[in-house]
């Protein structure tokens, strides 16, 4: 008994001495904790967080991935929502695409797209800012296609602005020079080939002008991308989002960006002229899925 009482001692010496030869040596102990697993945006709550509520702000799914994949290599661990956003901002700058700037005086304009997405309210609101807040002269085609253009309302608006409006091309004799020309068209079906190069036909007699392709921001994207697919053989320069005011997920507008080749120009919201025109830009994306009462406080200023 007392023999193996003092072996006791010999034994916790040996202990404490392999355990500092361990220590010396750096070489870790068989009952040391488990190091934490390398960061995973996958299994990360705050990551899943993320991407979830990219999804539920109609931001496809391979789009909040990729987005979510550019975030997590902009930092060592995950962060709030908020701050998640941010880096997601900062990621959207450097992907944005800005629409060329017209050259010269002298700038033509032609509204393109399908039935109903506003191109005449756009022009309208667009209009009037020029004129009224930009002192430009300015001159409207209300131009036919393969339909009658039967967009009264706009000939109604230039009235007042006393702006002329002209129902056909001018031929040969030419017209008095203005600082910018729009051209309205009716919707195209883009169903109907014939239909879409007629229209492709009538933007070609108006060399140098800017191709704005407006699409009904409320739609779904699925068929915001079958409408640019469409009408992708007209010589497009941007795209102009309108119908926003009905619209809170202002983010899904990213799968624009992200699954076509042309830059987002414009937003429009409501009905009202001028109002309801913003310049589209990287910050009216994101913010505006942090809250709605951002999102009503840039329209009512923009009204």
């Amino acid at each position: 008994m007392n023999s193996n009482n003092s072996a006791i001692p010999n034994i916790l010496e040996q202990i404490r001495q392999r355990h500092a030869a361990l220590v010396h040596s750096g070489a870790p102990e068989q009952t040391s904790r488990p190091q934490a697993a390398a960061f995973q945006p996958a299994s990360s709550a705050a990551y899943t967080q993320l991407a979830a509520y990219l999804r539920e702000q109609g931001v496809l799914t391979e789009v909040g991935d990729e987005l979510v994949e550019n975030v997590h290599g902009l930092q060592l661990s995950a962060g709030s929502l908020e701050e998640e956003l941010t880096l997601a901002e900062a990621i959207l700058r450097r992907r944005w695409r800005s629409s060329p700037q017209s050259q010269g005086a002298r700038q033509i304009h032609i509204f393109a797209g399908p039935h109903g997405s506003g191109k005449t309210t756009v022009l309208c609101k667009w209009l009037a800012q020029s004129v009224l807040l930009g002192s430009q002269s300015a001159r409207v085609f209300r131009l036919d296609g393969n339909t009658a253009n039967t967009a009264e309302s706009l000939s109604v608006y230039c009235e007042v602005l006393g702006v002329p409006v002209l129902r056909s091309l001018p031929g040969d004799q030419g017209l008095e020079p203005v600082d910018v020309t729009f051209i309205d068209f009716p919707g195209v079906n883009l169903e109907d080939p014939s239909a879409l190069e007629d229209l492709r036909r009538k933007c070609a007699s108006f060399p140098g002008a800017h191709v704005h392709l407006v699409l009904n921001g409320a739609y779904e994207t699925s068929l915001l991308l079958v409408q640019v697919r469409a009408i992708s053989s007209l010589p497009l320069t941007d795209i102009i989002v309108t119908h926003l005011d009905e619209e809170l997920r202002w983010g899904k507008l990213m799968n624009l960006l992200w699954r076509t080749d042309y830059p987002l120009a414009w937003f429009a919201a409501g009905q009202n002229v001028p109002g309801g025109l913003l310049e589209a830009r990287p910050g009216l994306l994101l913010p505006r899925m942090r809250s709605t009462k951002s999102h009503a406080s840039v329209l009512s200023a923009a009204a």
